[in-house]
């Protein structure tokens, strides 16, 4: 057992190594795939301290609460930190939106029909859902129509397509590419005044070359944030916040990031616990309208779960 303990402990300093290189260097791209797992290696080095103490090996114990209090530096903002809503005062002007990757193969269309008529939202965005069960969708939730975004330029691009209740009105949607291959659409109400909201759904990093188009990708999305001044951007971006393309994407694109302060609340894979899932769908936000209530929807039977968000808007700036 000891054995097997200190073979995990050599495991997890790698990892944390080469993580920690990913800050540093951008190259090689599988560096970064090592920032994924702050919250496992903080969990591991909880353990690992523990176990050390324990066996009194002083050394381990050190090497391991030193990754914890590093790892615990990471997590920090998204445990204690201050939510981006928590200096602004809010109307009681609220829309609800769903964001979910309901992964075509797997899907319950009619959990996901009970999501929906339970939040009654105002906008739904769904990724990789085929056109058969697009109609079964409509056909569950009639008092919702949208628009079913197709024809991705590659096999692996997942358009992203939405619904709506007529409720909400007449709807702008405009569809945009930020990796040249997937589709993502933008939509505007006049209902709302000042709500742009954006769903994506990017390449995930399985190689150099889809790294290279899931990092392109989040550089055209943060451009186009920073030339709108109100934004809301939800999607599976396959990327999670300790990630430095991540960072940088909020920081030139002005956004601010929904988990701060609000705790990491992993979103893949379903099939595993939290602590060992990872957050890849996200809620950014910036200008008016701000993100004050979000939540992990149910396990729709898809690998994803899915995001609910409120959106409040901000009629007073930031005091």
């Amino acid at each position: 057992m000891h054995k097997l303990f200190n073979g995990a402990f050599i495991v997890l300093s790698l990892g944390l190594a080469v993580a920690a290189l990913a800050y540093a260097l951008p190259q090689p791209w599988w560096l970064e795939l090592f920032t994924h797992f702050i919250m496992q290696y903080a969990v591991g080095a909880v353990v690992f301290l523990l176990y050390y103490l324990l066996k009194k090996k002083r050394a381990q114990a050190l090497l391991s609460a030193t990754y914890l209090v590093g790892t615990l530096l990471v997590l920090a903002p998204y445990l204690h930190g201050q939510s981006p809503d928590s200096n602004t005062t809010l109307s009681t002007q609220k829309v609800t939106a769903i964001f979910s990757n309901t992964h075509y193969s797997s899907v319950s269309v009619l959990d996901l029909a009970e999501l929906i008529q339970q939040q009654q939202p105002e906008f739904v965005f769904l990724a990789e859902l085929g056109a058969g069960q697009f109609a079964e969708l409509r056909e569950l939730v009639p008092e919702y129509s949208g628009l079913l975004t197709e024809g991705g330029r590659d096999p692996w691009a997942h358009p992203v397509s939405y619904l709506a209740p007529t409720s909400v009105g007449e709807i702008g949607k405009t569809v945009l590419y930020f990796d040249t291959l997937s589709p993502a659409i933008e939509v505007v109400a006049p209902k709302y005044p000042d709500l742009r909201l954006l769903a994506v759904h990017i390449f995930p990093p399985r190689s150099a070359r889809t790294v290279g188009l899931r990092d392109t990708a989040l550089k055209n999305i943060a451009q186009h944030a920073s030339k709108q001044e109100n934004l809301v951007v939800l999607g599976d971006l396959n990327i999670t916040n300790f990630s430095p393309p991540f960072a940088r994407m909020l920081r030139e694109g002005g956004l601010s990031d929904v988990r701060v302060g609000r705790g990491v609340l992993s979103s893949w894979p379903t099939v595993l616990p939290t602590l060992f899932g990872i957050p890849i769908d996200h809620a950014l936000a910036k200008g008016a309208w701000q993100i004050c209530e979000f939540e992990r929807g149910p396990n729709i039977g898809s690998d994803h779960f899915p995001l609910i968000v409120t959106l409040c808007y901000n009629t007073i700036e930031e005091m």
